[in-house]
Formats: structure tokens, C-alpha cells, sequence
């Protein structure tokens, strides 16, 4: 349990950054570099969500980081309902972050 705990908080950071009115409108996109954000370490994100989810540990993880309200990073690993192999979509990032909004 103590394992999930980590890649879990850390996407209810990341969607907690996010604030409400961005939601509405198609969020603009930067370059990690020119946001002051490592594209290698936000790469690292995927692969630590592909190994929770390829270990059993989470079923999928929707992740978005935002900087000065542009879109640095948004991926998705895993599958957002096991039993029918469905991939889990970017669009359940902004969707989560919508409910914890609302």
C-alpha cells in the first residue's frame, strides 16, 4: 500500500495545480525547456507510471503538469478499465481535475 501512495499524491498534485477556468478552453501547450521544466525528468513520470502499472500497482495514470498555465506534460499509461483492456486517454487527466474542482 505504502507504494501507491506516492504515485497517487503525486497526481493529485498535479491535478491540483490546475485551476477551474483553464478547463473550459483548450489548454495552451509549452515546450518543457522554455517553461524551466526538464523534459528527460518529466519523462521519468511515464516510466514510473508504466511500471506501477505493469507490476499491478495502479490499473492507469491519466498525468498532466502545467506551468505558468501551459501544458508541459500530459500522458497516459495503463488502461482505465482492466477488464475490457480500454487505454486510459490524456482526456481523463482534465476530467479528474474537473471533479476535484467542482
Amino acid at each position: 500500500m505504502r507504494s501507491i501512495r506516492k504515485p497517487l499524491a503525486l497526481s493529485a498534485l498535479v491535478m491540483l495545480l490546475a485551476s477551474a477556468p483553464l478547463l473550459a478552453q483548450e489548454l495552451p501547450r509549452a515546450v518543457p525547456e522554455a517553461a524551466g521544466m526538464s523534459s528527460e525528468r518529466l519523462d521519468r513520470l511515464t516510466a514510473t507510471f508504466e511500471k506501477y502499472v505493469a507490476d499491478g500497482q495502479l490499473a492507469g495514470a491519466p498525468t498532466i503538469v502545467l506551468r505558468d498555465g501551459n501544458v508541459v506534460y500530459d500522458e497516459a499509461v495503463g488502461y482505465r478499465d482492466l477488464e475490457s483492456r480500454a487505454p486510459m486517454s490524456t482526456d481523463a487527466s482534465r476530467a479528474g481535475m474537473h471533479s476535484m474542482m467542482h
